[in-house]
Parts: structure tokens; C-alpha cells; sequence
């Protein structure tokens, strides 16, 4: 029996901490004591390509890594003020970790459907905590009900497969939108989305570094030759993060980069300037070595725009100076220069011959089902697409999944949240409108991006779009509270 004295001294978030020093150092004593036998699941060319081939304790060192970064996370949680910061930064590390998967289940498909049951017994358990159905959700409803007849003409196995996928991006939207009620979640979530695009920038760029010093690529894919492409440097390595696809690393990085740049340009103090001068500039060159052409004219699109949304008064200037900018590159023929630079790279012209290949496949084949489409992932298997890729539009690949009411219900989602988030945010200038600005430059950055790459069912997609609404919701239910507190000051006053 401890002493009351040095009980009283032990607070519930000390318990945790003892809790969590003593379960990691089991974990490491276990580790060190069976780092013999998981030697053996370590491949022999990592250790030996960064010189820690006669190393004794290689499985522990890679263990120890990941024991610290659960730490960190674990600390972090500990000052949360509600678990469902902790569930949304969760949610949103998840979505880039696709390619730790074993059986084809990642991390993210085991979270959804916990996070669902989650919401589900809340609502039964409290009927204050009603369960939100919104716009963004009733869209992913219908698309989803559009692919329902496919059934009748596509395998069962592809088609249960196919809408499972697709069904875990759209949960993400419902998710986040019941997750994310109030202020600080939102402030929770851009912090996390912030942190999380920068460790998968930091990856990205070191599996990049690490292929070029040593050739062995430190990437999860299922084919490592499409992780490869021609870059005007050399033959490189795609930087991937742990996504399989670079594409996902990408349009992640895209909707991260406006928030970054507004605390890089809002910092007050050395340290907050230089911290935030970092994180931006990895976030961007991460997007540029994942060597996605869109995702770069993007993420250029994206700093252009940043100082008319966040100094408005500014534009016309901006505006100005732009012209004559544009004015200057072409009467002094450095436009043509850089269009023919741009022509005779080969991997600009490879992408551009591949994506207008899987365009004229996908056109030919809405040819012949111009009302109906062909289903969800159904254009990888047709014939003529030698990639086996779906088509590198997400517009394009929204007719071509959905049909033509698909690709309508599509549109009105991205141009309606785009739009209603720009309007709003430019109502005044508060933190929480200046926020919604920022999410409507992600989505446009994400919706330029879109022309180039297949984020129609991409898990980032519909994140944003229900942090977008997520936000909306928050400050339409803020400025509310505002006003009802106003009347009753002013009621008290009278």
C-alpha cells in the first residue's frame, strides 16, 4: 500500500506515462532478445546499402525507430483534450500509410469501419450526438448507388472489390464531417495534416536521396517499374512516401501547401519563420520529386493565387504585375524557349503520350456506352490500354466509371464546395474565413491537379471535401453561437 501522500502525487496522465515507459521497455527488452530470429525477416540489400550490414542488432535498430515515432505519437495523445483529436490525427496518418498493408488490408481499412462502429454506438448511447448526413455524403451516396447496376455486367469478385475501394474513400467524408465538430478539431486537423504531410514529404525525399546514392529503391509498390520514371536529371526514383502510388504522396502534399504558407507568411519570430520556411519548402519539394507534371503547375497555381486570397485589397496589383510578367516572357521569346525545353523532355512527352493514350481508350470505349459508363476500375481491363491504368483525368474517369450523371453529381460537389468555402471566407477577415480560403485554394490546387492524375476515388478527394464542409459546418454553428450571445448581452443590457 503506497503511502497517501505519494499516491496523491500520482495523476491520472503520470498513470499513463508509467503505463507507456514500462510497456516499451518490454517491448525493447523482447526485441533484443528476439532480434535473432527477426534478422531473418530483414532483406539482405537494406542493411548492406547503408552500411550497417555487420551491424548485430539490425531488426532492433528498424524496431527502435518505429518504438520512438509510437512514443511520440503516444505523448501527443496524452495531451489531448478529447479523444477525438487523437482519432482524427489517427484517421489522417493512416491515409499515408496505404502500402504498409498485409493482404491487401492496410491500416486505414481496419480504421474505418472501427471508427463507423464508434459513431454509431455514440449516437445510440447519446441522442444529442446525432449522426451528420451532408451534402458531400448524399453525393457519395448517389455515385455510389449509380454503380450498383454494373453488377449485372462486370465479374461479382471485381465489383465487390471495386465499390469496397471506392466505398472506403467516400467513408472518409462522413467520417471527418462527424468527427470534426467544432473549432479546435479543425485547428486539430489542419495541425495534423500539416505534420503528417511533412514526415511523408521527409520520406519521400529520402527514398529520392537514397536511390540516387545507392540505387536501391526504398519504395512499397506492386511494380517497381512504374516507381521509375526519366526525369531531366536522370533516371530516378519517384518519391512515394509509404503510398503505392505517387500520385497519392502528391495531391496529399497539394492540400497541405496553402496552410503551410499561410503560417509561414503569418510567423511572428526567427524560430516560427524558419520553422515554417522549412516544413513549406519540404512540402514542395516533395511535390516536385514525385516528378507528377500537374502537382507541380499546381502547386505554382497555388502560390500564385495565395496573396490575392489572403490580401484581397491587393489583387488588382498582383493582377498587373502577373501581365506584365507574361508580357515580358513572350516578347522576349523565353515562353518559346521554355515550350520547346518542355516538348523535347522525354518525360514530359512520355506522360503525355500515356495519358493521351488512356484518353483516346477511354473516349472510344464511352463511345460505345456514352450514357451508362463501363463501372467503377472497369478501364484498366479494356482493350487498348496497354498500362492497364485507369484514365489519368478525374473527370473524364468520373463519366467513365459513373456515366454522365455521375460525372454531373462530381462537378456540383468540387465547384460547389470550392465555391461555397471562397465565398465565405471572403465575408470578412477573421481566422476561421481566412481558413475557409485556405481550403478553397486546396481544392483548386486538387482540382487542377485532377486533369493530369485519376483522384476521382482517391482517399484525399473526399478527405478534403469533408474537412471542407467540416469547416463550413463549424463556422456557420460559431457565428450562430455569436449572434445568440450578442442578443442576449444586448437583452441584459436592456
Amino acid at each position: 500500500m503506497l503511502n497517501p501522500s505519494i499516491q496523491a502525487t500520482i495523476t491520472p496522465s503520470r498513470r499513463w506515462t508509467l503505463a507507456a515507459l514500462l510497456f516499451f521497455s518490454l517491448i525493447s527488452a523482447g526485441l533484443v532478445v528476439g532480434d535473432p530470429y527477426l534478422n531473418m525477416l530483414v532483406p539482405e540489400d537494406i542493411p548492406s546499402a547503408i552500411a550497417i550490414y555487420n551491424f548485430p542488432f539490425k531488426a532492433t535498430l528498424a524496431a527502435g525507430v518505429l518504438l520512438v515515432l509510437a512514443g511520440i505519437v503516444v505523448a501527443s495523445a496524452a495531451h489531448a483534450r478529447e479523444y477525438r483529436q487523437v482519432l482524427v490525427a489517427i484517421l489522417i496518418t493512416s491515409m499515408q500509410m496505404i502500402a504498409l498493408s498485409a493482404g491487401g488490408v492496410d491500416l486505414l481499412d481496419l480504421l474505418i469501419p472501427l471508427l463507423f462502429g464508434l459513431l454509431l454506438a455514440q449516437a445510440l448511447a447519446n441522442p444529442s450526438q446525432t449522426l451528420i448526413f451532408s451534402g458531400v455524403v448524399y453525393a457519395a451516396v448517389a455515385l455510389v448507388i449509380l454503380d450498383l447496376p454494373y453488377l449485372t455486367s462486370d465479374s461479382p469478385a471485381h465489383f465487390v472489390t471495386s465499390l469496397l475501394k471506392f466505398l472506403r474513400s467516400v467513408s472518409l467524408a462522413f467520417l471527418v464531417v462527424n468527427l470534426v465538430r467544432n473549432e479546435e478539431l479543425v485547428r486539430t486537423a489542419v495541425k495534423a495534416l500539416l505534420v503528417v504531410g511533412f514526415i511523408s514529404a521527409c520520406i519521400g525525399i529520402a527514398q529520392v536521396a537514397l536511390f540516387a546514392l545507392t540505387g536501391v529503391p526504398y519504395v512499397i509498390v506492386p511494380d517497381l517499374e512504374k516507381a521509375l520514371k526519366p526525369t531531366p536529371i536522370g533516371f530516378l526514383l519517384r518519391a512515394h512516401g509509404l503510398n503505392s502510388e505517387p500520385h497519392a504522396l502528391s495531391a496529399f502534399l497539394l492540400t497541405a501547401l496553402p496552410f503551410s504558407l499561410h503560417y509561414l507568411v503569418t510567423s511572428r519570430g526567427f524560430r516560427q519563420i524558419v520553422g515554417h520556411l522549412i516544413v513549406f519548402n519540404v512540402l514542395l519539394l516533395g511535390i516536385f520529386l514525385t516528378w507528377s507534371y500537374g502537382a507541380m503547375l499546381s502547386a505554382m497555381l497555388l502560390i500564385a493565387l495565395f496573396p490575392m486570397y489572403i490580401w484581397p485589397r491587393t489583387t488588382l496589383h498582383i493582377i498587373v504585375g502577373m501581365a506584365l510578367f507574361a508580357t515580358l516572357l513572350y516578347y522576349t521569346d523565353i515562353i518559346d524557349l521554355i515550350i520547346e525545353a518542355m516538348r523535347g523532355e522525354y518525360s514530359v512527352s512520355t506522360g503525355i503520350f500515356q495519358r493521351k493514350g488512356l484518353a483516346k481508350v477511354t473516349i472510344e470505349e464511352l463511345s460505345r456506352y456514352p450514357w451508362f459508363g463501363r463501372g467503377l476500375n472497369s478501364m484498366e481491363k479494356v482493350s487498348g490500354n496497354y498500362w492497364h491504368w485507369p484514365p489519368h483525368n478525374a473527370y473524364l474517369q468520373a463519366w467513365a466509371y459513373t456515366g454522365p450523371i455521375g460525372f454531373i453529381i462530381f462537378n456540383v460537389v468540387m465547384f460547389g464546395y470550392t465555391t461555397g468555402s471562397l465565398l465565405l471566407g471572403f465575408q470578412r477577415q477573421g481566422p476561421g474565413e481566412i481558413r475557409l480560403r485556405l481550403f478553397s485554394m486546396a481544392l483548386i490546387a486538387l482540382m487542377f491537379s485532377m486533369m493530369a492524375e485519376p483522384h476521382f476515388d482517391s482517399p484525399t478527394t473526399w478527405f478534403v471535401l469533408g474537412l471542407t464542409e467540416a469547416a463550413i459546418l463549424v463556422y456557420y454553428a460559431e457565428n450562430r453561437r455569436t449572434r445568440l450571445n450578442r442578443s442576449a448581452r444586448y437583452e441584459e443590457y436592456a
